[in-house]
């Protein structure tokens, strides 16, 4: 089963999504390309643990989801 985050609002035209480990540490960011509703950032090679994922958008935060990635 492939892992994958799925971001489906409006009006989040280059918007930056980043990735953060439990420890704080940056995984890997997305720039939301424009014109774009839906981003899927893949999350295969990601290991299991609790991550957050932030996006941002003009350097101001629009959001924020804490998760879990399982085998």
């Amino acid at each position: 089963m492939e892992r994958k985050v799925e971001l489906n609002k409006t009006n989040v035209n280059g918007a930056v999504l980043t990735l953060y480990d439990g420890n704080g540490n940056i995984v890997r960011t997305a720039n939301i390309p424009g014109k774009t509703q839906d981003y899927v950032m893949g999350l295969k090679d990601v290991k299991p643990g609790i991550y957050i994922l932030k996006a941002g958008m003009d350097r101001k935060d629009i959001g924020s989801k804490k998760f879990m990635v399982i085998k």
